[in-house]
């Protein structure tokens, strides 16, 4: 009977992390992007670059709507509709203007409208870039993109963002790359896992000869998790996040000494904060299988080989 009612309070535990309607704290996402991708640390904030004020962004709201719904933009990623107007929603809400910013992105002397904030047809955020020329605006995106921009590079040529998951879900998905139409390098990482004490101003990169377990947190637990399995629906154990065969290598962005205890004899344990570069081919075990799987997280520093500066 015990065991019955422990079974009943796991599924409900489970079901109360998985519920829409009990939003779980989310991480600071600029931190975690900078930890990420050190090399976006020095660019300007998204919200740094010039706003507009409330009679320019009125004045753009026709020629802006009318770029979204040009034919050259696909149906399927299309935000305006009679029935739910992205646009309208945007430019009403509280948000509106602090959403949009202007930016030469291309650097052709006309400035472009960029927004990134909720996407109102759905569920999270979106990015639009509304390119500027002498004939308007023209919307070059393929489909419209669920992050939320963090920092744009000087040059606009850049640009780091995060596509938060959902309420239900444990993970986040960090980007960057060469252009605000297609982000790249997707990272996934849980959203309680910790960031490094000490971060590199440059990432280093490692190998490993033996099979190594990623972890959200700097610490051993391999202790069968319940309640994460039961809302998993598959064995999850301790801060375990993935497991990878012997081979794989990846770049070192920070790291953190635990501190001494019984268990490491009274010796500091030193550990990494990497991300994983795998095709997926040696991963073992991968309880968080959301798309592609968790890769970044702490791996002991005795695990991994370093080159020689």
């Amino acid at each position: 009977m015990n065991s019955f009612f422990r079974f009943l309070f796991a599924l409900l535990a489970s079901w109360l992390l998985a519920s829409p309607c009990l939003a779980q704290n989310e991480p600071d996402f600029l931190a975690v992007s900078d930890a990420l991708f050190p090399e976006s640390r020095s660019w300007p904030l998204f919200t740094a670059y010039p706003a507009f004020t409330a009679a320019e962004l009125e004045s753009l709201k026709a020629p802006l709507a009318q770029a979204v719904c040009a034919e050259n933009v696909p149906k399927s990623s299309t935000l305006e509709s009679d029935a739910c107007s992205f646009i309208e929603r945007a430019f009403k809400e509280e948000l509106g203007l602090a959403a949009f910013r202007r930016i030469d992105l291309n650097q052709d002397g006309f400035p472009d409208v960029v927004y990134t904030g909720p996407a109102y047809y759905r569920e999270g955020y979106t990015t639009i870039v509304w390119f500027g020329s002498a004939g308007g605006y023209t919307v070059k995106q393929t489909g419209m993109s669920l992050r939320w921009l963090l920092r744009v590079s000087p040059d606009g040529k850049k640009a780091a963002g995060v596509e938060p998951g959902c309420c239900a879900s444990r993970s986040d998905v960090y980007s960057m790359d060469d252009t605000l139409i297609h982000l790249g390098g997707n990272i996934r990482i849980l959203k309680d896992t910790t960031l490094p004490a000490r971060r590199y101003d440059q990432a280093r990169t490692f190998s490993t000869r033996h099979s190594v377990r990623l972890r959200s947190s700097p610490k051993i637990s391999d202790k069968y998790d319940m309640n994460e399995s039961m809302f998993l629906r598959h064995a999850a154990f301790g801060n375990v996040v993935s497991v990878f065969m012997a081979g794989v290598d990846g770049r070192i962005l920070g790291e953190i000494e635990e501190k001494s205890d019984k268990k490491s004899g009274g010796k500091k344990r030193r550990w990494l904060f990497v991300v994983v570069e795998s095709d997926g081919s040696r991963v073992l075990q991968d309880p968080y299988r959301e798309i592609d799987g968790v890769n970044a997280g702490w791996l002991r520093a005795d695990q991994v080989s370093v080159p020689a500066k």
